[in-house]
C-alpha cells in the first residue's frame, strides 16, 4: 500500500495567519493544531505498521517533506506580512518627507509673484497719480479764473439737510390738509389733490431756486448774475403767487361752507373756486376773511424760504467750486487708497510665502524625527520576525520528532530508518535583510539658515518695490506728465 501523506491544502486553509495585523505581532505556530491538520499521529501509526519509510532510505521521506511544505507556507505568509509592514512604514516616511528643493521653489514663486504684483500696482498707481496731478491743475486754474481763495466749503454728510427739507415738505402738506380739509365739507379727502399738489410744488420750486439758481448770485461773472436774476424773479414770484393763491382758495372754500349749501351745490360751486380765488387775489391780495387762511399763507411762505435756504447750504456758495473740489478729493482718496491696498497686498504676499517656508522647515524637522522613529520600528519588527523564525524552527523539529517517535512505536521490526538519523528539519530562505537606509539629518542649522535667507530676501524685495510706490507719490508734475513713462529697472524683464 502506498505511503500516505496528508492533504496539505485543507490543512493550510485552516492553519490561520501567522501575523496579527491589529497588534503587529507574529503569532507562534500551535504544535497541537499542526499535528491535527497534518494527521501526524494517524499517519505515523499507519506508516509504521507498514515499515514506511524503509530502513535503508537515507533521504527525507514524504512525511518530512509534508512538514517542510507546511512550515514553509506559514513562513512565506509571515514573510509577506513582514515585507508588507516594511513597505507601509517606508510609504509613511515618503509621505512626510520634504526637501530643501521644495523650499527653494516656494521662494522662487514668491519672488515672481511679488514682482508681478508690484508691477501691476506700479502702473495703476502712476495712472492715479497722473489723474491727481491733472485734477490739481484743473482746480488751480478754476481758482485763478474765478478768484477763489481757500478750500470749498460744503457739508460732508448731506443727510441731515435733506432730512430737514423733507420734514418741511411734510409740515407744508399737513398744514394744507388741516386748513383746506377743515373748510371742505368732505374733509381732507375732498381736496387731497390740492393738498399734495400745492405742497410739493411750493417746496420743489424753492429747492430748485436755492440749490441751482441762487448760487449764481455769487458768481464772478456779471452775465451769470443777470441770468440768475432772470430766473430767480419768476421763480420767487411763482412761489409767492402759489402761496397767496392757496390762501385765497382756502378762504373761498370757507365762505361757501358758511352759506350752508347742500353737498351737490357745494360740488358744483367748487369748480368756480379757482376763478374766484384768482379774482380776490388780484384785487385784494392781503385781505382774507378767515384767520386760518393767513396761517396757511404764513406756513407756505416760511416753508419755501426754509427750503430755499437749506438747499443753498448743500454745496459751496460759488457755483461749481464744490463739485470740482469733491472730484479732486476723490482723486486724492483713490490714489491713497490704491497705495494702501498695494502696500497691504505686498506685505500679505511676504507673510504668506514666509509662512509656507517656515511650515516646510517644521515639516522637514518633524519628518526627520518620524523617519528616525520608523527606522527603529523596522528594526524591532525584524527582531520579532527573527524570533518567530527561531520558534518556528523548533516547531518543525518537534513535528519531526513526534512523527518519528510514533512511527517507531508502530514498527514491528523496530529498525529505525536511516533517514530518521541523517535528515533534520531546517528553514531555508526565510531570513530578510533590511535595506540600508540613508542617514537622516539631525542638525537642522543649515536648513534654518537657508530658510531665513529666503525669508529675508522676500522682505527686502518687497521693501524695494514698496519704495518705488512711495516714489510715485513724491514725483514732480513734470515727471508725471512726461510724454514717456519709464518704469524702474527692477520691473523690467
Amino acid at each position: 500500500m502506498a505511503f500516505k501523506i496528508p492533504d496539505l491544502f485543507p490543512s493550510l486553509s485552516n492553519s490561520g495567519s501567522p501575523f496579527d495585523d491589529g497588534t503587529g505581532e507574529f503569532l507562534p505556530i500551535d504544535v497541537e493544531v499542526a499535528k491535527k491538520h497534518l494527521r501526524l499521529a494517524e499517519l505515523a501509526h499507519e506508516n509504521g505498521e507498514k515499515s514506511q519509510p524503509s530502513a535503508t532510505r537515507s533521504t527525507k521521506d514524504a512525511m518530512a517533506k509534508a512538514i517542510d511544505t507546511h512550515i514553509a507556507d506559514l513562513v512565506r505568509m509571515a514573510k509577506d506580512k513582514f515585507q508588507n509592514r516594511l513597505n507601509a512604514i517606508d510609504e509613511l516616511s515618503k509621505a512626510h518627507s520634504s526637501s530643501l528643493q521644495y523650499i527653494a521653489e516656494i521662494y522662487e514663486n514668491g519672488r515672481a509673484e511679488l514682482k508681478a504684483t508690484a508691477r501691476k500696482h506700479y502702473g495703476s498707481l502712476f495712472t492715479a497719480k497722473r489723474d491727481w496731478v491733472l485734477g490739481e491743475d484743473e482746480i488751480t486754474s478754476f481758482r485763478k479764473k474765478h478768484g477763489r481763495i481757500g478750500p470749498a466749503r460744503y457739508p460732508v454728510d448731506k443727510t441731515k439737510i435733506f432730512g430737514l427739507i423733507f420734514l418741511i415738505a411734510i409740515v407744508e402738506i399737513m398744514t394744507n390738509a388741516y386748513a383746506l380739509g377743515e373748510a371742505h365739507p368732505s374733509g381732507p379727502i375732498g381736496v387731497v389733490m390740492e393738498i399734495f399738489m400745492f405742497g410739493i410744488a411750493n417746496v420743489g420750486v424753492a429747492f430748485l431756486l436755492g440749490c441751482y439758481v441762487w448760487r449764481y448770485f455769487f458768481h464772478i461773472s456779471f452775465v451769470q448774475k443777470m441770468f440768475a436774476t432772470l430766473l430767480a424773479i419768476p421763480m420767487t414770484a411763482f412761489i409767492l403767487f402759489l402761496n397767496f393763491f392757496l390762501a385765497h382758495y382756502r378762504d373761498a372754500i370757507s365762505k361757501l361752507a358758511d352759506n350752508d349749501l347742500s353737498a351737490l351745490q357745494m360740488m358744483t360751486l367748487m369748480q368756480k373756486l379757482g376763478g374766484q380765488a384768482r379774482d380776490t387775489l388780484v384785487h385784494n391780495p392781503f385781505v382774507m376773511d378767515d384767520f386760518k387762511s393767513y396761517l396757511l399763507l404764513f406756513v407756505g411762505v416760511l416753508a419755501s424760504t426754509f427750503a430755499t435756504k437749506k438747499s443753498f447750504e448743500l454745496d459751496d456758495p460759488y457755483p461749481g467750486y464744490g463739485k470740482i473740489s469733491r472730484e479732486q478729493n476723490d482723486l486724492a482718496f483713490n490714489f491713497n487708497n490704491d497705495q494702501t491696498l498695494a502696500l497691504n497686498e505686498m506685505n500679505n504676499l511676504v507673510d504668506d510665502f514666509s509662512g509656507q517656508i517656515n511650515t516646510q522647515v517644521s515639516i522637514i524637522k518633524a519628518g526627520d524625527e518620524r523617519v528616525s522613529r520608523r527606522e527603529n520600528d523596522k528594526k524591532q519588527l525584524q527582531d520579532k520576525y527573527n524570533n518567530w523564525l527561531a520558534v518556528t524552527e523548533s516547531v518543525g523539529e518537534a513535528l519531526y520528532a513526534f512523527y518519528r517517535e510514533e512511527n517507531m512505536k508502530a514498527r514491528k521490526d523496530q529498525k529505525e530508518p536511516k533517514c530518521f538519523i541523517t535528515t533534520n528539519f531546517s528553514l531555508r530562505g526565510a531570513n530578510v535583510k533590511l535595506p540600508v537606509t540613508r542617514r537622516r539629518r539631525t542638525d537642522h542649522s543649515k536648513l534654518e539658515r537657508t530658510a531665513r535667507k529666503y525669508v529675508d530676501d522676500l522682505n527686502s524685495t518687497s521693501d524695494e518695490f514698496q519704495k518705488h510706490f512711495k516714489d510715485i507719490e513724491n514725483m514732480s508734475e513734470d515727471k508725471v506728465l512726461a510724454a514717456k513713462f519709464k518704469e524702474p529697472t527692477v520691473f523690467r524683464d
